[in-house]
Parts: structure tokens; C-alpha cells; sequence
């Protein structure tokens, strides 16, 4: 499943220094309650909802640490996700998600990165 992470810039390069995604941390995804929510989106809409999720949650980590923003696109397998308790498309992970499973991360205005970028940013 591809899923976000929503995070600040600092908290992905203490990752990527690490090598994974730790256990516990929250993501967003599509989910069965975000599919019930949004009965008539397709696949592409619930994507982009689940994104804007995470963007949300990274602006208010953002704007409480005064750090930049960062969502991480991530795939991991639905069995490495567990729900948390009401809410619509956030998960906890259950298991590290290493670089291996790293899609891209979003910055910011949402700009686009490379996960062989990130030890770049600043």
C-alpha cells in the first residue's frame, strides 16, 4: 500500500541517517473508513486525500516546531499498518519502513524530491 508520512524535514533526515521509518510512527493511507467516507472517489481521489492528510498534519508539526515540512511517500504492506482508533485514514506503523520503501518525499509547497535527494536537503 503507498502511504504518507507526514513528518518536518528534520525528522526525515534523522531517518534517512537511520535507515528506516521507525515502528509506531503515523501515516496516511487509504483506507476502508476513508473509502466508506468518499463512497464515489476513485482510486486517484482517495490517493489524493490521504496526501492531504498527511500534508495537514506535517503543516501543524511544522508550524509548532518552526520547522519545514516534509511528507514521505512510502509503500509498505498492509499487514506493517495497524488502524487508529477513529480515525479516518491514519495508521501506525508496526514495522520499520527502510529507504528500500521510500517513494519520494513532498517539501514544503509540496515540491517533489527523489529519495536519493534527501541527504541534500536542508
Amino acid at each position: 500500500m503507498r502511504a504518507y508520512v507526514p513528518a518536518t524535514l528534520p525528522e526525515v533526515l534523522r531517518w534517512y541517517a537511520g535507515g528506516a521509518v521507525p515502528v509506531g510512527t503515523r501515516i496516511n493511507a487509504v483506507t476502508s473508513s476513508l473509502r466508506k467516507q468518499h463512497p464515489d472517489a476513485d482510486d486517484e481521489e482517495l490517493e489524493f486525500l490521504a496526501t492531504k492528510a498527511a500534508e495537514e498534519t506535517s503543516t501543524v508539526a511544522a508550524m509548532t516546531t518552526g520547522q519545514r515540512r516534509a511528507t514521505l511517500a512510502v509503500d509498505l504492506p498492509a499487514d506493517a499498518t495497524e488502524p487508529l482508533p477513529g480515525a479516518t485514514s491514519s495508521l501506525s506503523t508496526t514495522a520499520e519502513v527502510p529507504i528500500a520503501d521510500w517513494a519520494a518525499v513532498f517539501v514544503d509547497d509540496l515540491q517533489w524530491y527523489a529519495v536519493d535527494e534527501i541527504a541534500y536537503l536542508t
